[in-house]
């Protein structure tokens, strides 16, 4: 596990997905994963697990980044698929 029980989580921002896959096997359920800065892989980026979205784009439409991550979480996957192909085009 972590030898730093304080750090709970990082930030991807180089658009890596298997560091996604490869950071949540090797330190498990409880490390949290967050995305930022590539828009185009918040969604992929979900589906492998990651806890949440801190995108740029939150600054200029959070409401769309909040409602793209509540439709994931509610399983409304065609939703979600119709905001981030939304707000890929920003």
């Amino acid at each position: 596990m972590l030898d730093h029980p304080n750090v709970v989580g990082l930030k991807q921002t180089d658009g890596n997905l298997r560091l996604v896959t490869q950071v949540r096997r090797r330190l498990g359920p409880d490390f949290s994963i967050f995305f930022c800065g590539i828009e185009q892989l918040a969604l992929p980026d979900l589906m492998l697990g990651s806890a949440g979205m801190i995108t740029a784009s939150g600054n200029i439409v959070p409401r769309q980044v909040a409602d793209l991550y509540r439709a994931f979480r509610a399983g409304k996957f065609d939703e979600a698929r119709r905001l981030h192909d939304a707000l890929s085009g920003i």
